[in-house]
């Protein structure tokens, strides 16, 4: 009886698709769909997807699920406005994303100013020296590592609002 109750939890199946696979995958779909279409549809999403080399292979209920997973309903909302799925576009893409998979490191925090209201735009080191001057914002800039996004980014967007849920529920802000 007690093994019946309390039975261990089962690894059930392998992911169909990696973290890699499932941003680039997003990333496209929060582009324009193919020339001739008006929207994605599930069925386009999964064929471009192999079309594209961003995946071997992939079901159309898996496709269906990430979507789902990131609140995206390409078929009934006007889309994001994302840049050509060039490398240099991936790369920086991918970038960020490893940002911000890093492990809390007290010695080298990870600090996102894009996804928080800030008032100070730190993107160039002019900006610093607008209020530091330029010795002090010389020596701040030296310091900081910066990861530039892509030039259109909104396939961040599911990110930022994961970040803002956890921003609401974890510090209450």
């Amino acid at each position: 009886m007690e093994r019946a109750l309390y039975e261990k939890q089962r690894p059930g199946a392998a992911e169909a698709l990696d973290d890699n696979q499932k941003q680039r995958l997003i990333a496209m779909v929060c582009s324009n769909p193919p020339e001739g279409r008006a929207r994605w549809t599930v069925r386009l999403v999964a064929e471009e997807a192999v079309k594209r080399k961003l995946v071997p292979r992939v079901g159309r209920e898996t496709i269906r699920t990430l979507l789902l997973s990131h609140d995206l309903q390409p078929w009934r909302e006007k889309m994001w406005v994302v840049a050509e799925l060039d490398d240099d576009y991936i790369a920086k893409m991918e970038d960020v994303r490893e940002t911000y998979e890093l492990p809390y490191d007290p010695q080298q925090p990870v600090v996102c100013l894009d996804q928080k209201p800030v008032t100070l735009d730190i993107h160039r080191e002019k900006s610093l020296e607008e209020v530091f001057g330029a010795e002090m914002a010389a020596e701040v800039w030296d310091r900081f590592t910066v990861d530039y996004t892509p030039t259109h980014r909104s396939w961040l967007n599911p990110v930022e609002i994961e970040i803002g849920i956890f921003t609401q529920q974890c510090l209450g802000k």
